[in-house]
């Protein structure tokens, strides 16, 4: 019997811990989530959207098709993701947060395009023109999904940031409730946001009060335009969590000038206005990180459709040798424009953050020390443009004179590494000209054959 006993006070015991254990899992999910909550807004306002133009009965199928997507991206792979970088490769974790924030760039500045020129792009416009309701339902929920997880990718790693450190355990137990906490407020709070207006078709037919009844139709009224509202608000957010993630990841990362600037912008705008002066901070810097945002996904919109999505495809398509020989050709010269690009967009990097060397250079040679900057724009420019293959004719034999002209800086023979960079800038010179002379190939803005 005394054995009995022990036995049970012993699982009292325990029981006791595993209590303490949840309350405190319970505790740093709900601190968590709260270091998140600017993220969650973003993803309330962005889900929406995805169920405008359906059904009022397959409003509420889509949601929750969605959220268990949401949950699925959290728990099955963002989770041991998350949980792994932190253990092994922290460093990685803000380069990948930055991809997120580009894509949540491109798709906000998508939305942008196709609200002014619907037709800019045909391959997009044809998914929007889908006609049968299945493929576009399962192509929303897809998007949906997809967008989904890069804001699901922000949530999770500043949650994990605001878990106290402890066993891997209790941060994955945490994190996962955190995870089912956020996709449940959230998708909830999308389903009662879409529902609203049929909540106030019946109370606007059966209320017993004319009250009631009035408020349903106001429901019924108000819905529509505040759906579309929703809509732009959830474009905005992308644009400005995209901003937001790729300033601060810059700002990590050595490049702190564009976000302090940003700071300094909006510091000065919260002084002018005494009586406001945080809220007018906080708005001056989403807005501005908004700008940046868009800015970027307008370059990456013809880039992504233009290159990316055709060489994706071309891969895929790949898989038959004879269509590979026939294909493999163009894909060289897209993989040729990219490793030349990359040359000139990290001088226009290198002279950005660093002119004072460009700037000794010049002088040493007699030239203006101004010239940097029109330096630093061409190679700017003309980079992107051989990435996004627009002009690569002419930007190439440009580029090729670029290299002959800023060779001689370095023609120096008593020095063997001058004289190596003096023969580099020739080489890339020729690869210039064998571009000029191709074109951008298929996979392009402009394909050229």
């Amino acid at each position: 019997m005394s054995g009995l006993l022990a036995l049970l006070d012993d699982v009292a015991a325990i029981a006791k811990v595993a209590a303490a254990s949840i309350d405190d899992i319970g505790t740093a999910a709900a601190q968590a989530g709260a270091k998140a909550a600017g993220v969650v807004i973003d993803d309330a306002a962005v889900t929406p959207r995805y169920v405008t133009g359906f059904q009022a009965d397959r409003e509420l199928p889509i949601i929750w098709r969605i959220a268990l997507g949401s949950l699925r991206n959290k728990l099955v792979f963002l989770l041991p993701v998350a949980l792994t970088l932190e253990s092994l490769a922290p460093q990685a974790i803000t380069p990948l947060l930055m991809i997120g924030g580009a894509y949540l760039c491109f798709e906000g500045a998508e939305k942008v395009v196709h609200r002014f020129a619907p037709h800019a792009d045909a391959t997009v416009a044809q998914d929007f023109a889908d006609t049968d309701p299945a493929r576009l339902e399962q192509a929303k929920i897809a998007g949906a999904i997809k967008t989904d997880f890069v804001l699901s990718a922000e949530i999770m790693t500043i949650a994990l940031a605001a878990i106290p450190d402890g066993a891997l355990w209790f941060q994955a137990a945490t994190l996962a409730l955190v995870g089912v906490m956020i996709t449940a407020g959230v998708y909830g709070a999308v389903a009662l946001i879409v529902k609203a207006d049929d909540l106030g078709l019946v109370m606007a037919r059966r209320g017993r009060l004319a009250l009631t009844r009035g408020l349903g139709r106001g429901l019924v009224r108000g819905m529509p335009p505040f759906m579309a509202l929703l809509s732009t608000v959830g474009t905005l957010a992308m644009l400005w969590v995209g901003g937001s993630i790729l300033l601060h990841g810059a700002e990590v990362l050595g490049w702190p000038a564009p976000a302090h600037l940003i700071h300094e912008w909006a510091v000065a705008a919260g002084a002018a206005v005494a009586g406001a002066a945080g809220a007018v901070q906080w708005l001056v810097t989403a807005a501005l990180d908004g700008v940046f945002g868009l800015a970027l996904g307008l370059v990456l919109v013809p880039v992504t459709t233009r290159v990316i999505v055709p060489l994706w495809a071309a891969l895929r398509g790949a898989a038959a040798e004879a269509a590979g020989m026939t294909r493999w050709p163009d894909l060289a010269v897209l993989v040729g424009r990219i490793l030349i690009a990359a040359l000139f967009l990290g001088g226009a990097l290198q002279k950005s953050l660093g002119p004072q060397m460009v700037e000794g250079l010049l002088a040493a040679h007699g030239w203006p020390q101004w010239l940097v900057w029109p330096a630093l724009a061409f190679n700017l420019v003309a980079g992107l443009a051989l990435v996004a293959g627009v002009g690569v004719r002419p930007v190439a034999l440009a580029l090729a004179g670029y290299c002959a002209v800023t060779s001689l800086f370095h023609f120096i023979p008593a020095e063997p590494w001058q004289m190596s960079i003096f023969v580099k800038n020739w080489a890339i010179a020729g690869g210039c000209l064998v571009l000029a002379a191709h074109g951008a190939g298929r996979f392009a803005w402009r394909p050229e054959s």
